[in-house]
């Protein structure tokens, strides 16, 4: 008996290992821009996500990182990094699978190719083409099949089709991502894929539509939203998005051993609380002292808070929106300025008090050029129609205006939302030519203004000013600011 009791830890040793053997964790995140996170650090950022999966490795090592898009713009660091910095923190995490999202063509498709050639990961993409060559974007690849928790497990990328967005659409060609879908799932099976997992970039209801649509899957991971999402009930598989800016990590946890795979989720936040890695720290401090060195000039000063919150510039008229769009007006004496609320990031609000050129470069972070184009009354009726058709969604288009003041009817269908325009104190005229500010970015077509594509332009994208410097202008010239809403958009 005594010799029995002897054996029983190697025993029980044993099938804890074996036991550990047939499960395994997928750590996901997406849509990170700031490596320090948001609020100064107080929320998110690489130092904290690092920690977090040195914890889950170290208790489960049959684990696979996953990033699911958005990853080399927008911010003011990668504005003068072009994205490196970010390749460089997903190095250290030891990141497994990526896939594309839509700004990682921000900086161009030559940019993101050297970017993915410096990747220690994986880049998966199954349905965008390099329209050039007609196959996936040197580097990446469609699929890949890995052995984890002793199951083959296959993964494939997929993302919406943002042609529209692009600055060179015609670089790259999208394929339908849910007959890409159903392909790539046949493809993994046939070569041996016991457990399949989708990495996308695209909405929530776009995510929704593929789990309905595609059987074979077993797990989406997603990215797009910038919120944290978990989703069992709309289709054949499971959905899990985490939050932007590393506020958030899902555990996919995933259990073999039964019949069938048995899932668990666990959203693990990432707070000023959570350790900080040290390497991923110092990395980051160097940097951020990099970029203090060149962008620490003092504009001026505010006397109230500036509102550059996510969901008040791409729903409402605010005072940074009010700002921004002033200073565009003024510096190219059009009748009426758009700023596309989705131009303005860092999704805080700014305390009164000094404002510095990093603080400019970092709420316009796309190097975008004002353009000023002549446009018809019916033609900025039309324009403004499609700012507020997608309001509900928080998309970017929403307008944030100057020299121009309207009705917004949220209530109504899209297109027949805005009433009661007025340019300059007077109804507007649709047959009249107007002088219209934008940026390039919707110049082009960007968040549905095509409207604006191909017209007459008083101001070309070759001849306009930095978008980000006409407002670090307008601060320096003014000195001390205190914008506040006037009711150029009122909603009813």
């Amino acid at each position: 008996m005594l010799r029995k009791l002897r054996w029983l830890p190697v025993v029980l040793i044993v099938l804890g290992a074996f036991a550990q053997a047939q499960q395994a964790s997928f750590l996901t995140f997406n849509d990170v821009y700031e490596l320090q996170g948001v609020s100064g650090g107080t929320r998110g950022g690489a130092a904290g996500v690092a920690s977090v999966i040195h914890q889950v490795k170290a208790f489960q090592p049959q684990t696979l990182v996953l990033f699911a898009g958005d990853l080399l713009s927008p911010s003011v660091m990668s504005n003068a990094f072009q994205g490196a910095q970010m390749v460089e923190a997903l190095n250290r995490l030891g990141v497994d699978y990526a896939t594309l999202g839509n700004h990682e063509f921000d900086f161009g498709l030559s940019v993101l190719k050297k970017r993915i050639a410096e990747s220690d990961f994986v880049w998966l993409s199954a349905n965008i083409l390099d329209s050039s060559t007609g196959k996936p974007i040197a580097g990446t690849q469609p699929d890949a099949i890995v052995e984890v928790g002793g199951v083959k497990v296959g993964l494939f990328g997929v993302a919406y089709d943002f042609s529209s967005i692009l600055a060179n659409a015609s670089a790259v060609t999208f394929k339908d991502p849910i007959a890409t879908a159903k392909a790539e799932v046949a493809k993994l099976k046939g070569e041996g894929a016991q457990f399949i997992i989708a990495l996308t970039h695209e909405g929530h209801a776009q995510d929704c539509q593929l789990s309905a649509a595609v059987s074979g899957i077993d797990l989406i991971v997603g990215g797009h939203d910038h919120a944290a999402m978990l989703d069992t009930q709309c289709g054949h598989a499971p959905y899990v998005k985490a939050s932007s800016d590393w506020r958030n990590v899902w555990n996919v946890k995933v259990d073999f051993s039964g019949k069938n795979p048995a899932m668990t989720f666990d959203n693990i936040p990432v707070t000023q609380d959570t350790p900080k890695d040290p390497g991923m720290q110092a990395m980051t401090d160097r940097y951020v002292a990099q970029l203090d060195a060149s962008f620490s000039e003092v504009l001026g000063k505010s006397v109230v808070a500036l509102d550059a919150v996510e969901k008040d510039v791409r729903a409402v008229e605010t005072n940074l929106g009010d700002f921004i769009a002033n200073a565009i007006r003024s510096a190219t004496h059009a009748d009426v300025a758009i700023m596309n609320g989705g131009g303005i990031r860092t999704d805080r609000s700014y305390p009164a008090g000094p404002i510095t050129k990093k603080d400019v470069y970092a709420i316009l972070p796309f190097g975008n050029k004002v353009v000023v184009v002549k446009a018809k009354g019916s033609v900025l009726a039309a324009a403004l129609e499609n700012g507020v058709s997608q309001r509900e969604q928080l998309a970017g288009r929403f307008p944030q205006v100057s020299g121009v003041r309207f009705v917004l009817q949220p209530g109504q269908s899209a297109g027949h939302r805005v009433s009661d325009i007025t340019v300059d104190g007077k109804p507007l005229d649709p047959n009249a030519t107007y002088t219209v500010a934008i940026n390039d970015y919707m110049y082009g077509g960007g968040d549905g203004y095509t409207m604006f594509k191909d017209l007459p332009t008083a101001v070309s994208p070759s001849e306009g000013p930095l978008l980000a410097e006409v407002v670090a202008n307008a601060v320096k010239a003014d000195g001390t600011i205190a914008p506040k809403t006037d009711g150029r958009i009122t909603v009813r």
